[in-house]
């Protein structure tokens, strides 16, 4: 049985070049045997006398191409990953250096259908990973949303976290509380301000128990402080920006 295997390998194994040999010394396998070429000469592995793969002598493998440009150069055709392994879905992982930084790689790329209906690619950081490791870095679900930081997109992009839309090197964000800044303004046809309270939107004013500050002392105030009561002053907008929603209640 070995001895047919043998010659079964030996008849694979096979190159363009008349000189190209491989040879099996034993029907034993030992640490000095391999598959392939001993000498200066490409090794192709063909299927009905056609060569569908070739190993060169640089080390790069082409599938479909006789001339691969890379470790793997897969030409006319579709690399397909499937099935589970240990670290979950099919998956790629990129950059790191094994045995040094980042020793189990920098990024990786999942399939993942661990919770049922939130399947997609999943875009996280390996252990040891520079920055540190986690899922969902980016998620892109099989609804064709994103999610930014979460598994669970609710929206065409669902950001979990802060958002800058601007250049990181010349924005200061004075308050890290906010979801959202956008460097040069937004331009839009509606804006709507939604507030969780009603108590911050200043009808009570309109009361007839709301006490009014006299004009005299309204008249006072403004020559004191350049600005109307319970409005922040320009200095204020300019130092943390104006909340529209409590603006008027005073607690601006």
């Amino acid at each position: 049985m070995k001895k047919n295997l043998f010659f079964v390998l030996s008849l694979i194994v096979c190159s363009q070049e008349a000189s190209a040999q491989a040879t099996i010394a034993s029907n034993a396998i030992t640490s000095s045997h391999y598959l392939g070429s001993s000498t200066n000469v490409d090794v192709a592995f063909k299927a009905n006398g056609l060569p569908y793969m070739m190993l060169k002598t640089n080390g790069f493998l082409g599938i479909g191409t006789l001339t691969p440009d890379a470790k793997l150069h897969l030409h006319n055709g579709i690399l397909r990953l499937t099935g589970p392994n240990p670290a979950g879905g099919p998956q790629m992982i990129l950059g790191g250096t094994p045995g040094g930084t980042a020793p189990h790689g920098e990024w990786g790329i999942e399939y993942t259908t661990a919770v049922p209906g939130r399947e997609g690619l999943n875009f996280w950081k390996p252990f040891l990973a520079s920055g540190g490791s986690g899922n969902y870095f980016m998620f892109l679900a099989n609804t064709g949303k994103v999610g930014i930081n979460t598994d669970n997109p609710t929206a065409q992009l669902t950001v979990n976290g802060n958002m800058l839309i601007g250049d990181p090197s010349v924005v200061c964000i004075p308050n890290a509380n906010y979801k959202l800044f956008v460097q040069t303004g937004i331009l839009t046809e509606k804006v709507r301000v939604a507030v969780n309270c009603s108590a911050q939107w200043a009808d009570y004013v309109f009361a007839s128990d709301y006490k009014l500050m006299p004009l005299p002392e309204l008249e006072k105030y403004v020559t004191e402080n350049k600005h109307l009561p319970n409005i922040p002053s320009a200095e204020e907008v300019v130092k943390e920006g104006m909340d529209v929603t409590v603006c008027t209640t005073g607690n601006s």
